[in-house]
């Protein structure tokens, strides 16, 4: 079968990829042209499937906005990392330890796309703490849920923010 003749158009084909590294929980990257539709298509994907979107943009977050803040556990003795939960779909556990249904389930989503959009326009710091989710799906101590899948996208070499 020819593959230009098995689809419609081009994004027929980006979106069966994405598809692809969806149902296998795999992180897909997307690299193309400023202004091209990369994060538009991912949302359409995300909408089809009955996923929950989390629309990180890089070039505006510090290292502290992924990773979280560093406060002392007096108790402990310990360092905790505090992270926002409405940024990225981290576990949660009760008091006892108990993992927690993720919200979004409760949402009626049947799981989450993080996009870790414009990789290339953040800074060095920032792309590390990015790449800890990419490759381990977690950072500093909290972990993505299970049913969370990751889209990087980043601008072409003609961008000249790049």
């Amino acid at each position: 079968m020819n593959a230009k003749s098995a689809f419609k158009v081009p994004l027929d084909v980006v979106k069966l990829c994405l598809l692809i590294c969806f149902q296998a929980f795999r992180p897909a990257a997307i690299w193309a042209g400023v202004g091209c539709g990369k994060s538009s298509l991912v949302a359409q994907v995300t909408v089809e499937i009955n996923y929950k979107m989390y629309d990180v943009r890089l070039s505006d977050k510090d290292p502290t906005d992924l990773g979280g803040v560093p406060v002392p556990n007096l108790v402990s003795g310990s360092l905790e990392y505090l992270i926002a939960n409405e940024l990225l779909p981290f576990k949660q556990y009760d008091k006892d330890g108990k993992l927690l249904p993720a919200p979004l389930e409760a949402e009626g989503f049947d799981g989450a796309v993080v996009l870790i959009d414009e990789i290339d326009r953040s800074t060095i710091e920032v792309q590390n703490v990015a790449l800890q989710l990419l490759l381990d799906r977690k950072v500093n101590g909290h972990e993505l849920y299970d049913n969370v899948v990751i889209v990087c996208c980043g601008n072409a070499e003609s961008d000249i923010g790049t």
